[in-house]
């Protein structure tokens, strides 16, 4: 008897995760406009990871190693035109315009960085007395 009682609780359990619908207004993205993408190099075409991708200079967040990064925007982005810049050490900073013309809550963009030239023939050394605080590659 406790075997089949605890087979009936396990499958309504299981029943219930497995098909269980989810209310969208409960969802933790109800009240967000959601922008996803990817970032890699724009020649080897390989994920760069940790690249910073800012909207507007006022809300942003970073890509994982993957190059997979996750925007959670307020919805009045959804139907509205806006900028987005993406940074990484080593590349050159890319600025992209997002034209929405429709009210949609989620976009998915890729996004490709070209390496910087950095000369290092003007490597700029900074120092005070016989400590060396910073070394600054100037790019061109």
């Amino acid at each position: 008897m406790k075997s089949l009682l605890l087979s009936f609780f396990t499958s309504a359990l299981f029943s219930s995760a497995l098909f269980g619908q989810t209310d969208e207004s409960k969802s933790i993205y109800s009240g967000y406009y959601v922008m996803t993408g990817n970032v890699c190099d724009s020649i080897e075409r390989i994920p760069l990871g940790e690249a910073s991708i800012i909207v507007n200079r006022k809300l942003g967040t970073t890509s994982d190693q993957n190059g997979n990064f996750q925007l959670l925007l307020p919805t009045r982005y959804a139907n509205k035109n806006f900028a987005i810049r993406v940074a990484l050490i080593m590349y050159d900073p890319v600025r992209i315009k997002v034209k929405n013309k429709q009210l949609t809550l989620t976009k998915e963009i890729k996004i490709y960085l070209k390496k910087a030239f950095v000369d290092l023939n003007k490597l700029v050394l900074l120092c005070r007395a016989d400590e060396i605080l910073f070394f600054a590659p100037t790019c061109i």
